[in-house]
């Protein structure tokens, strides 16, 4: 495995490696290295947070956030890190509504698909309100259950935890944390 870093930074700590808000430490070198061409294009006035989270699924690193490229590629706000080719892919056209402040903040891998959550209302045209997954060819919208985005997604067994920054209300009871397991948000 190797430690990836995502944040706010842009540069490593002596200013000598522009890394663009993602980075890969080198044990060899004993210090940071760009991930690709970075994750960038942030929209105006949301201030300089960029990554909501990296998450391992099927042996490959995604990450979702307030991004909308990596050099010349269009990502908006949700991208699989391609080895091979040491770049970030895109997945499908992305979150819809990214200049209008829409996000993703949460990514978990669980029940062989990819989890995303956050400030949105479709993925690649895909209607899903505050939660979708990626099957590895498509999106699709997640069972209902939340009705606000997830701050972080975590696995544990075989159930899915999601953590918001407010009450979820499922079945007309507010909780502050939601569990999905058997097919359902409990």
């Amino acid at each position: 495995g190797r430690l990836v870093a995502g944040g706010a930074f842009t540069a490593s700590g002596d200013g000598a490696t522009l890394l663009k808000r993602v980075a890969v430490f080198d044990e060899k070198a004993d210090a940071w290295q760009p991930l690709g061409d970075g994750l960038e294009d942030l929209p105006a006035g949301y201030g300089t947070w960029v990554i909501g989270q990296l998450c391992v699924h099927e042996g490959e690193l995604y990450a979702t956030g307030r991004f909308r490229r990596s050099g010349g590629t269009t990502l908006n706000g949700i991208a699989r890190f391609d080895e091979a080719s040491n770049a970030w892919r895109p997945l499908g056209s992305g979150i819809a509504g990214m200049s209008n402040g829409n996000v993703g903040t949460a990514l978990a891998s669980f029940d062989g698909m990819l989890w995303m959550s956050g400030w949105f209302f479709s993925v690649d045209g895909v209607s899903a309100p505050w939660m979708a997954r990626w099957d590895g060819d498509s999106w699709s919208a997640a069972p209902p259950g939340p009705t606000r985005h997830c701050l972080r997604l975590r696995v544990l067994g075989d159930r899915l935890f999601g953590v918001g920054p407010f009450p979820f209300t499922i079945g007309g009871v507010q909780y502050d944390l939601a569990v999905f397991e058997d097919g359902a948000w409990q």
